[in-house]
């Protein structure tokens, strides 16, 4: 069985519940869940970059980072809108599942 055949058989993510709108430190924040992958994930979207917390690394290119916070792993790619996703998976899976969610 070949990868496109793989991905084609995962299921589409679902949205758990309404987008909510938050402010923390002045920053306005869309948050919204997903189901996918077995894994509930949580999506903080806005229109600031999201600061990289200590002991984050850089994630690929750019303004993009990844940690980790006790039971969760946090990946965050900054700019013109930035996302911060944080799900309880491995850090190395969790950029693919960010991959599967709908663009902001």
């Amino acid at each position: 069985m070949d990868i496109l055949s793989v991905r084609e058989q995962q299921p589409a993510p679902a949205e758990v519940g309404r987008p909510e709108t938050l402010t923390a430190g002045g920053q306005q924040i869309v948050v919204r869940i997903w189901r996918l992958g077995g894994s509930e994930v949580v999506v903080a979207v806005s229109g600031r970059p999201f600061p990289m917390p200590a002991g984050a690394r850089g994630a690929g290119r750019g303004m993009a980072w990844s940690a980790r916070l006790g039971k969760l792993s946090l990946y965050c790619v900054n700019g013109r809108t930035s996302e911060l996703v944080a799900a309880p998976v491995p850090e190395p899976e969790l950029a693919a599942l960010a991959a599967r969610l709908p663009l902001a």
